[in-house]
């Protein structure tokens, strides 16, 4: 749910605005903890995913010899702690890693990574950078002074040489997001490259208009308040669909109002409303207006150190009483649990492992027998072995020891064994290509059959799927990473085709069958939602849509 069983945090994403792509839509994910202490674009204790940054701990202001502990767990070698020169990834979504400085040679864990030769690293980078468990992704610093993190799906993320986020890489190279900031340094577009039609979001902030020369009108708005200078006022696309935020004097975000719609067929017309609530400077209630039933309203205890822990929930996510210690922290967690009394005094029980991951599950009330379900993972946080409640297991093995570093969370084979329930034991094995680590080659499934994999001579895709017995599955992509052509494993020859400018789908064809789509000038046809399908027989479909592109009328003929 939205409130974290190992330490009581309220934590929730939203959504804000979408924008379609062949293979990397735009979208703004706004994210809050309320045991966070940052104050970003959105207020108080709210970050978003397009705002990553790198933050690098200078040997001129960070001195060798300095440490700056980030989670302190019950041991030394368990807990993250920085040093000089190290690199700390902000996230976006409330999540900070540690990458360690690992000099300016090339280290063994890249090597003989395919992706690090064909990027031609050696003779670009200055400085390499391995991350704290858990995370597979590469880091290093070019020698012009921007940075580039390279993740085990080939997705490559450039920041400046201030370490904000610039650029946005897909698998398929043609697919790119570029990012633009003002002279405050705020961000103020993103723009999808993949296409030729222009599609973008712009970001409108809260500005002194008389004395920033950024100010857009329209877009932006005007303040005089120092507290909310800088603030995300406004998101808006390239159809014109806008989404707005509002805030108190203090900076908090109080109130988001979501794109316009027109109210078709006698419904719902305006602005949709979600209301944030706080309790010393925290969220505590999420709701859709300001007198009605939350969607989640937490009751908090305070700790020692300020941090405000759940202790009940109430709302249209359900009421519960949570017992976890207020006092919680990294370094406890492994010899603490937490409870959860739910609305028909059923019980849920938690105990974790020492980086937090839960170690156990209890179910129990709600008329039935108390049930368990154990897990165990790695220092990696990858899931070792389960046992469910009626005795079968399940053990996950990993590719932990493969010389390319962002290879190693491969998952290599899944053991079942049926435990008393009686039965036959099976396994699934899987093989892997290191370049974007896609399954390649032979996997087994849970019947015994063998499948086999090939990709396409760049890695980036599977273009045959071999069944076996005759049966095989090819796969075409344009050079957006969109599906061209298919011919299934009955032989039917699948096609389709993508316009140019727009990357929307123009027609489909299923053997000899066509059909076509067309799309008038509306806003749900302008974000890839096709107005007119026509068929092979008969009258064409017409749609219609709100601002939401969901659907309000469907016909046949004209």
């Amino acid at each position: 749910g939205t409130i974290l069983s190992h330490s009581g945090e309220l934590r929730t994403a939203d959504v804000d605005i979408t924008v379609p792509s062949p293979r990397m839509p735009i979208a703004i994910t706004r994210v809050i903890g309320n045991q966070d202490t940052y104050e970003g674009p959105f207020g108080v204790g709210w970050d978003f995913n397009y705002n990553q940054r790198l933050t690098v701990l200078d040997p001129l202001t960070f001195p060798a010899g300095l440490q700056m502990p980030l989670v302190v767990r019950d041991e030394a070698e368990n807990s993250e702690i920085a040093g000089s020169q190290d690199v700390l990834f902000n996230d976006g979504q409330g999540r900070v890693f540690h990458f360690v400085w690992k000099g300016t040679n090339m280290p063994p864990e890249y090597a003989a990574d395919p992706l690090v030769q064909e990027f031609e690293y050696e003779g670009r980078v200055s400085d390499y950078y391995l991350p704290q468990r858990g995370l597979f992704n590469l880091l290093v610093k070019f020698k012009d002074g921007r940075f580039e993190r390279l993740t085990p799906s080939g997705m490559r993320y450039r920041y400046t040489e201030t370490g904000r986020l610039e650029t946005v890489i897909d698998t398929f190279p043609a697919n790119r997001h570029d990012l633009q900031y003002d002279r405050n340094g705020w961000l103020v577009r993103i723009d999808d490259r993949s296409v030729e039609a222009p599609r973008f979001v712009e970001l409108g902030h809260y500005r002194r208009r008389d004395s920033d020369p950024d100010f857009v009108p329209g877009l932006d708005e005007v303040t005089s308040n120092s507290y909310l200078e800088g603030l995300i006022c406004r998101l808006r696309d390239y159809t014109g669909r806008d989404v707005l935020f509002e805030y108190d004097a203090a900076g908090f975000l109080i109130k988001r109002l979501d794109v316009e719609v027109s109210g078709a067929n006698g419904g719902f017309s305006g602005r949709a409303e979600t209301h944030y609530d706080y309790v010393n400077c925290r969220l505590a209630t999420i709701k859709a207006s300001a007198d009605g039933t939350p969607y989640v309203s937490a009751v908090n205890a305070t700790s020692s150190t300020g941090e405000p822990v759940a202790q009940a929930t109430s709302g249209n996510y359900g009421n519960a009483d949570i017992s976890i210690d207020v006092e919680n922290s990294a370094k406890t967690v492994a010899t603490q649990s937490s409870g959860v009394r739910l609305g028909d005094d059923s019980q849920v029980q938690r105990s974790f492992d020492n980086r937090g991951h839960v170690k156990s599950t209890t179910i129990s009330g709600g008329g039935g027998p108390a049930v368990t379900e154990v897990r165990s993972n790695s220092v990696d946080g990858l899931l070792l072995y389960i046992m469910h409640p009626e005795g079968n297991s399940e053990r996950r093995e990993y590719d932990s020891g493969n010389p390319i570093f962002r290879s190693r969370a491969n998952l290599k084979r899944i053991t079942v064994d049926p435990g008393p329930r009686g039965g036959e034991g099976y396994s699934l094995t899987y093989n892997h290509d290191p370049r974007y680590n896609l399954e390649s080659g032979p996997q087994v499934n849970a019947n015994g059959f063998t499948i086999n994999i090939r990709l396409r001579s760049d890695g980036r895709a599977p273009e045959v799927t071999d069944f076996g017995g005759g049966f095989r599955r090819t796969v075409l992509y344009n050079d957006r990473g969109q599906v061209v052509r298919t011919v299934d494993e009955k032989g039917v020859e699948h096609t389709i085709a993508h316009d140019s400018s727009t990357g929307f789908m123009r027609s489909r064809t299923v053997g000899d069958i066509t059909y076509t789509m067309g799309y008038d000038g509306s806003i749900a046809a302008k974000l890839g939602r096709p107005t007119r399908i026509s068929q092979p027989l008969g009258a064409p479909t017409l749609t219609t849509y709100d601002e939401r592109t969901l659907p309000v009328g469907i016909s046949r003929g004209e």
